[in-house]
């Protein structure tokens, strides 16, 4: 009895740390001259509660700058204690009601870090209300909608890359909601809430397969890199990680065509989905008798058709309707492995004397390596895919190792691998996307609007460098530390 009130105690202390720091994030995020947000809309500041925090400390741009990442660091050191008090005894409750809070604290804040919201809301009016296919313009169709004001440049001419459900659900809210700085909030609102009906799915879904709810409810609602970045920031990658946890939970209550349903309509928010619910139809096919099984591939087909016919039927413009995918696919970020390691490659090259050799032949040929390994990872879960307990962590890999060799990354792409692999606890895949999503946590900062001023702008790409070895060196790490005492699954 006495143990367990000690427990609840140190589960309340860490829960206000918590609230502390997420608090001090917001205050900081509604700060005059802060830098850990984009400009956002002037209207932002009566909606919110922390303008009025504010308005009583004052700080240069570099001062904001170091307590937005020193509170960071803390909220991680918090998310670790809590890790360890898991391991200790179960406190599902208390795990949850922190993960509420934490994130809920950043709700009424502008879009923090990233200017991905301001495209999201640009493409939903667009549709909305200027009778404009976000799959065939920009926002600069839109020039003088107050959205197209805050979209980020490189984006202000791509038409959407995001599926039909993001796009009918951003035009919805844009009708319902008028006012801009209401609407983005409104935005927010919605990726926070899907955050807690995931932490709820994942509850049910641990006890189910028998692991520990709140091992699971801190892995993601007490970790700083998926609260930032989806109560902060706003980004749509929640949607797409809470479709799979609801497809893998009506899968356990044995409603397979429910479960195309769910990972079709991820699949509609971020195309990659399409990669787990590929993996959910082969498991399908082996569990089906081989003498139904044309019948029911041609049943799930079926389906999935008739959505996607559903989905972009509002939107349908011919071949030029996936005219941002192919624009997209040869971006490259910083921060993503490939680029690192051919830059690398091509630094060490040429000091041995091949100075004809750039950096980008050596990027494009990390990016093809990386390419390789992933369809080879994904045939080798697909082959061992025999069980339903295996799908958490056969998801969270391909995710995960697509993260990893993506020439495109950005941290909060983590997300699609944390929530599933946080069902599997002692996996070391789930310790490599957290040591990860701590370490690009930090690169993401001072390379993006996190800036001291311009040196610290230019120190970017450098700290981006400094992270590869970094992951891969704690990866290593954690492997060499854990390979005995983890049970292998699908390895």
């Amino acid at each position: 009895m006495i143990e367990a009130l000690n427990q609840a105690a140190r589960w309340k202390r860490l829960i206000v740390a918590g609230c502390i720091l997420y608090g001090g994030m917001g205050v900081v995020a509604l700060m005059p001259k802060s830098t850990v947000v984009p400009q956002y809309p002037s209207g932002m500041t009566a909606l919110s509660p922390y303008t009025f925090i504010g308005k009583y400390f004052h700080g240069s741009p570099a001062t904001l700058s170091i307590a937005f990442i020193i509170m960071t660091a803390g909220a991680f050191f918090v998310g670790f204690r809590a890790w360890r008090l898991a391991h200790m005894g179960e406190s599902a409750r208390l795990a949850f009601i922190g993960g509420v809070l934490f994130s809920g604290l950043l709700i009424l804040t502008p879009p923090i870090i990233s200017q991905d919201v301001y495209s999201y809301s640009a493409y939903g009016r667009m549709f909305a209300l200027h009778d404009v296919n976000p799959y065939v313009e920009g926002p600069v169709a839109i020039a003088d909608d107050p959205s197209a004001n805050y979209v980020g440049r490189m984006w202000w001419e791509m038409p959407s890359v995001y599926g039909p459900v993001i796009q009918l659900g951003t035009s919805g809210l844009a009708w319902l909601i008028r006012d801009y700085a209401a609407y983005v909030i409104a935005l927010k609102f919605a990726a926070t809430v899907f955050l807690w009906l995931g932490m709820w799915i994942l509850v049910d879904l641990a006890r189910r397969f028998g692991r520990s709810p709140t091992i699971a409810l801190v892995a993601v609602g007490w970790n700083p890199l998926v609260i930032v970045h989806v109560a902060g920031g706003g980004h749509n990658d929640i949607f797409m990680a809470v479709a799979l946890l609801g497809a893998l939970a009506l899968h356990l209550r044995g409603r397979e065509n429910l479960a195309i349903v769910a990972l079709g309509l991820g699949s509609m928010v971020k195309f990659l989905a399409g990669v787990p619910l590929l993996l959910y139809l082969i498991l399908i096919w082996r569990s089906t008798p081989q003498g139904r099984r044309a019948v029911r591939a041609t049943e799930s087909l079926g389906i999935l058709a008739a959505m996607a016919i559903l989905g972009y039927l509002p939107f349908w413009h011919g071949t030029a309707t996936f005219g941002a995918l192919l624009r997209v696919s040869g971006l490259g970020s910083h921060i993503a492995l490939p680029t690192v390691v051919g830059k690398a490659s091509a630094f060490l090259i040429r000091t041995a004397g091949f100075r004809a050799v750039t950096d980008g032949q050596m990027t494009f040929v990390a990016r093809l390596a990386g390419g390789i390994f992933f369809f080879w990872y994904f045939i080798h879960l697909a082959r061992n895919l025999k069980t339903d307990e295996q799908l958490p962590e056969a998801w969270g890999k391909i995710l995960l190792v697509y993260c990893l060799t993506t020439g495109y990354l950005q941290p909060w792409y983590l997300v699609w691998a944390i929530l599933p692999l946080a069902l599997v606890p002692e996996s070391k895949a789930l310790k490599l996307a957290v040591v990860a999503g701590f370490v690009y946590s930090f690169t993401q900062l001072p390379g993006g609007y996190v800036v001291l001023g311009n040196e610290t702008r230019r120190a970017g790409p450098w700290i981006a460098l400094a992270a590869a070895p970094v992951v891969l060196a704690l990866s290593a790490i954690l492997y060499l530390r854990h390979r005995r005492s983890l049970q292998p699954s699908l390895d």
